[in-house]
C-alpha cells in the first residue's frame, strides 16, 4: 500500500511540473509595466492573467532598477513600520 501511495504522489508531482505555465520575459515585463500603468487593480490584473498577487510584487520588484520601492504595497511613510523593533518602541 505504501509504494502505491508513493507512486500516486510521484504521479502528481511530475504532472504539476509539467503543467506548470512559464512566462517569457516579455510576458513579465508586459504585466509589470501594465500594473505600473495603474489602470486596473494589481489584484484584477493579477486574476485576469492567472497568476498570484506575491508573483506579481516579486517580478517587479526584481526587476525594478530601484529595488522594487515603486510596486510596495505599502506607503511610503509606513516602511518605518516594517521591523518588530519599531512597532514595539511606538506601542510604548
Amino acid at each position: 500500500m505504501a509504494e502505491k501511495k508513493e507512486s500516486v504522489e510521484a504521479a502528481v508531482r511530475t504532472i504539476r511540473r509539467v503543467t506548470r505555465k512559464k512566462y517569457s520575459a516579455e510576458d513579465k515585463v508586459r504585466i509589470v509595466l501594465e500594473g505600473l500603468r495603474g489602470e486596473t487593480s494589481i489584484a484584477g490584473l493579477c486574476r485576469r492573467e492567472g497568476i498570484p498577487t506575491n508573483l506579481y510584487y516579486r517580478t517587479a520588484n526584481s526587476a525594478a532598477p530601484s529595488g522594487g520601492a515603486r510596486t510596495s504595497s505599502k506607503p511610503a511613510s509606513s516602511a518605518w513600520w516594517g521591523t518588530a523593533s519599531a512597532r514595539r518602541t511606538h506601542a510604548r
